[in-house]
């Protein structure tokens, strides 16, 4: 358990408390995972609180948690629902989250067990046409492990039935165009997010740290909201280990290379994210960067992953 993440500034009862209204919360709830919580707290949080049948937004939202306090002493306790059978839709939303917090917080085996639970009992599952996106987003999380062959095969399976009605109706020629786009779009996309998952796990320094935070700050082709907190998560692991400096040079050189607030927003959002992220993984800003940093937050303030609330 790393207890970097965090300043611990609540004790459980408010930290616990903080965790109901944000994995129970839905809509209504707080939007962000709460810093401040000692993480062995969220682990004893979701052992006692999410049952197997608890809803799949609590799900989710407790993936959220896993991500950003980096706990997979939870995984045992958040993979209950694996033991029983796949039944509704609700069942297989559940599985998904878990398979995803597998793959981002598990070893080799959780993400190989976790690829092949995929494939052999979400996927030929009857409700998983209408959860494509959610399907697609666990294989990216999986990613490197497995492959999204079995995956593609059904989705093909499904254009070519949705095909068989799309003359019939407008609700047939509707079906048709959603799944269509799911294949023609929305795979590929995942395609290439996995590729380039698997290639910055890959990558050697000087390459890794550089493409990490261009992938961090939204810098790099594709990306999006998964990639960017994936890529967080590896920066703050390397940077607890034996890589920090490296880390911080590259978040630092990004930093200086962000256009001045004057010329618009996107710089001054790079200028924030990566001087908070400096700031978080225990570097320090020169005067001139941290003038700069604050002339550029009340443009680029955000809710960044690698950012403590202090």
């Amino acid at each position: 358990m790393e207890p970097r993440v965090t300043r611990v500034r609540h004790d459980e009862a408010t930290g616990r408390s903080l965790l109901e209204a944000y994995v129970f919360g839905d809509e209504y709830g707080p939007f962000r995972v709460p810093r401040g919580i000692d993480p062995e707290v969220t682990v004893r949080f979701l052992a006692d609180r999410l049952p197997p049948s608890a809803p799949p937004p609590a799900f989710a939202r407790a993936l959220e948690v896993l991500r950003f306090y980096e706990v997979p002493e939870a995984l045992p306790e958040l993979a209950r629902p694996l033991a029983d059978p796949v039944g509704s839709e609700d069942d297989l939303a559940r599985d998904a989250c878990v398979l995803q917090a597998m793959g981002d917080l598990g070893g080799d085996e959780d993400g190989a067990r976790a690829a092949a639970f995929l494939d052999d009992r979400l996927v030929p599952h009857p409700a998983a046409e209408a959860a494509f996106a959610l399907l697609l987003a666990t294989r990216l999380a999986l990613a490197p492990h497995g492959s999204d062959d079995a995956l593609a095969r059904r989705i093909r399976a499904a254009v070519e039935r949705a095909r068989a009605d799309e003359e019939k109706d407008e609700a047939g020629m509707m079906r048709f165009d959603a799944v269509a786009a799911v294949e023609r779009n929305a795979l590929p996309r995942e395609r290439a997010l996995a590729q380039a998952k698997t290639s910055l796990l890959r990558a050697q320094a000087p390459a890794r740290p550089t493409g990490l935070v261009q992938t961090y700050l939204g810098q790099a082709p594709g990306g999006g909201p998964y990639l960017e907190t994936w890529a967080g998560r590896i920066l703050r692991r390397d940077a607890f280990g034996p890589g920090r400096e490296p880390v911080l040079e590259a978040l630092q050189r990004a930093f200086d290379a962000a256009p001045p607030p004057r010329q618009g927003g996107r710089g001054a959002f790079v200028a924030v994210r990566a001087a908070q992220a400096v700031l978080y993984l225990g570097g320090k800003l020169s005067p001139e960067r941290e003038a700069r940093y604050r002339e550029a937050l009340p443009l680029g303030g955000a809710m960044n992953f690698l950012w403590d609330d202090p």
